[in-house]
């Protein structure tokens, strides 16, 4: 007697928790959108964010620039992959868009007249005594090229600039190399 009674509670048990079961088959969500069931579960600030990166791939800069005056100039300038910083900026219908902006740096090797007087790397560090720490955390670097008008027999001239992504806010440099190897950095002004 005891067996069949517990038997038939185990078969109750089995038939409701089968019912149940069935039962959620997500019925009520087949009209919804999919926006609906993620805000519904609190999970829609997750999925709209974006997360952008600029430039998006490597980007890497080669030029060998060769001067009448004996000065041969090798630049590398290359974006740094794991050196990126961002800003939040856009909002488009309810997703925020996350910019990351990757910064760079040149290697520079510098020749007179065939010999090698300078090897080092142009980034912002190098200038750090020229503007405050905030410019530098948001500055990223636009370019390094060689100034062949002002270049002559004894001075090589550089010219950079650091620009603040999507403003109007930019430092121009001019770093100077002389025929012994010596950097000179001067900030240039600009009208």
């Amino acid at each position: 007697m005891f067996k069949i009674l517990y038997n038939s509670k185990l078969l109750v048990l089995i038939f409701v928790s089968t019912v149940s079961l069935i039962s959620c088959d997500g019925r009520d969500r087949k009209y919804k959108t999919n926006a609906e069931v993620l805000q519904e579960n609190n999970l829609l600030n997750k999925f709209s964010k974006q997360i952008k990166f600029t430039p998006n791939n490597p980007v890497t800069i080669d030029t060998d620039t060769i001067l009448s005056n004996g000065f041969n100039v090798k630049i590398n300038y290359r974006s740094i992959e794991n050196n990126a910083f961002y800003e939040v900026s856009k909002k488009e219908k309810d997703s925020i868009i996350k910019m990351n902006y990757k910064n760079f740096e040149a290697d520079i090797i510098v020749f007179k007249d065939d010999t090698p007087i300078n090897q080092t790397t142009i980034n912002k560090l190098l200038f750090a005594e020229f503007e405050s720490v905030s410019f530098w955390n948001r500055a990223i670097m636009q370019y390094v090229w060689v100034d062949q008008n002002k270049s002559n027999d004894d001075v090589l001239y550089l010219n950079t600039s650091f620009n603040i992504p999507e403003t109007e806010t930019y430092k121009d440099f001019i770093v100077t190399i002389d025929k012994n190897g010596s950097i000179g950095i001067e900030q240039k002004t600009t009208c």
